[in-house]
């Protein structure tokens, strides 16, 4: 076929100089494409065809096809090249196991309803008894992983990823998946790492499990395409990978110097505040009871160590049973009230106590206890905030040296401008 189209294409060019010489160049014409057996529509129209095809052929998702998928009968199917065989549970307390495919020559760990395994860049986790809040009898897997990835990619319910991109999500027989794209930072190296990440959701009505598998910018190898190309073709889900386009989306996000100061914290799963890289959770301290606030709370100090910190933070998101919140609202009307509200070793600690009520841009009015204080055997001042936005009370304490290096009073007014308190 295509001899015959260079043929006619050569027949059609000397057409066209034929065109120029009045009614016998349209007999010649005609005798042209008589003797040619193909007629010029039919040409235009042959070439049409195979430009669509060459298109459609280009837009086409590279993926491998394998003979199996993931909930086939298929334990000792040997057609995968870089991936092994696994059996996990179906479900709990039960023998009805299932086999899956993980990566070759890494890591392997299999418990159950549970297997994970890293290998050529690939890490992949398996979950047979996964925590989906709907079960299959009513959502399907589409919906499923909606909530899924929405809670997953939720600062307040998952914290440490930063400038997250999630994917739509995409439905197939029995099945869902998704994509997402996000970085982390490293305290050790103080660099970022890039992440891809898919996750894919089968439901049919024996089982259901839930596979995430994800890619680090850093650690992809030669062989990692390979890989995930098989991984794609049983877990039905559609693989596409871009080292420079992931370079990109981490240069977009990191080109902040912003970015590489400060990271947000989240407090109780209700509460984020942006503090300094530098800054840390001091467990320890949290562990001596010395808190301003009867409540679970996270201390953050310099390093993490608040005993040779000049400045630490104590953040915490109030659970206040009825006679607390009724402290609470009288001392938007009288601030001396919220001294009930603090413990009486940290009151204890202060002198020259004043109280006082403040305007926030973000969060409303909030009450300020504030006093004079040590630190490390040096002169501090304390301050003690409390309020409430979206029905979630918060309380925020600083201890910080007089002539301390960093006036760390900028993350709390930063938090009272463009902090977030998640609404119930």
């Amino acid at each position: 076929m295509r001899k015959k189209a260079v043929c006619v294409l050569s027949m059609l060019a000397l057409a066209v100089v034929l065109t120029g010489c009045g009614n016998k160049s349209e007999e010649a014409l005609k005798a042209l494409r008589e003797r040619t057996g193909e007629t010029a529509e039919e040409e235009q129209s042959s070439q049409a065809a195979e430009t669509a095809a060459d298109e459609e052929e280009k837009k086409q998702t590279p993926k491998k096809e394998s003979d199996v998928v993931i909930g086939d009968d298929c334990a000792g199917y040997t057609g995968f090249v870089h991936l092994q065989e696994v059996q996990i549970l179906k479900k709990e307390d039960t023998d009805d196991y299932m086999p899956i495919f993980l990566p070759k020559g890494g890591s392997v760990f299999n418990d159950g309803t549970y297997a994970n395994a890293y290998g050529k860049g690939v890490s992949v986790l398996i979950d047979t008894n996964p925590y989906i809040v709907y079960g299959q009898e009513n959502n399907t897997a589409d919906e499923n992983l909606k909530e899924y990835m929405a809670y997953e990619f939720d600062p307040f319910n998952v914290p440490g990823r930063e400038g997250a991109v999630a994917g739509e999500v995409h439905a197939f027989e029995e099945g869902a998946w998704a994509q997402a794209d996000y970085l982390m930072y490293d305290t050790y190296d103080e660099t970022f790492d890039t992440y891809r990440r898919y996750s894919v959701l089968k439901q049919s009505d024996d089982f259901m499990m839930l596979i995430k598998i994800e890619l680090t910018r850093a650690d992809v190898t030669e062989e990692t395409e390979a890989v995930m190309q098989e991984m794609a073709a049983f877990y039905e889900f559609d693989f596409d990978w871009d080292q420079e386009a992931m370079q990109l989306f981490e240069e977009a996000y990191t080109g902040s110097p912003q970015v590489w100061e400060f990271y947000k914290v989240n407090v109780g799963d209700t509460m984020l505040m942006q503090i300094p890289r530098s800054w840390s959770n001091d467990y320890e301290f949290q562990m001596e009871d010395d808190l301003a606030f009867d409540v679970y709370s996270n201390v953050y100090a310099e390093g993490g160590e608040v005993g040779s910190a000049e400045s630490y933070m104590e953040v915490a998101a109030l659970y206040m049973n009825s006679d607390d919140a009724a402290i609470l609202e009288e001392s938007l009307e009288n601030p001396e009230a919220a001294k009930a509200l603090v413990s009486d070793k940290v009151l204890g600690e202060l002198k020259n106590v004043t109280c006082s009520l403040q305007d926030t841009t973000n969060m409303g009015k909030v009450v300020l206890i504030e006093g004079e204080a040590t630190q490390n055997g040096s002169p501090a001042v304390s301050r003690i905030y409390i309020g409430s936005k979206n029905d979630q009370p918060f309380g925020i304490r600083l201890v910080q040296l007089k002539n301390a290096a960093y006036d760390a009073q900028e993350l709390i007014d930063n938090f009272f401008e463009y902090g977030e308190i998640k609404e119930e």
